[in-house]
């Protein structure tokens, strides 16, 4: 399960997703040109909002419960989810 206060993008993280190209590139992010940045981030925020389209049509996200927990609260929290 994620961690305190860690949102689930379905899709994936634009910002993340352009820091790798980038790096893929051989760009150091920190000598990145702001055009170098803006058009990885379009790219990378155009492929996570395809990748979101799919997984929403496929039904979204599922959480599986694979065992009770002992403690009945994180079950609930579970089931809330």
């Amino acid at each position: 399960m994620a961690g305190r206060g860690v949102d689930i993008l379905l899709g994936g993280n634009p910002e993340g997703l352009a820091r790798e190209k980038l790096r893929k590139q051989g760009i150091d992010i920190t000598e990145a040109t702001p055009e170098q940045w803006q058009a990885a981030l379009e790219e990378a925020k155009a492929e996570c909002k395809r990748d979101r389209e799919i997984v929403v049509a496929a039904g979204g996200l599922y959480v599986i419960g694979t065992e009770r927990h002992e403690a009945r609260r994180i079950d609930n929290q579970l089931r809330g989810r």
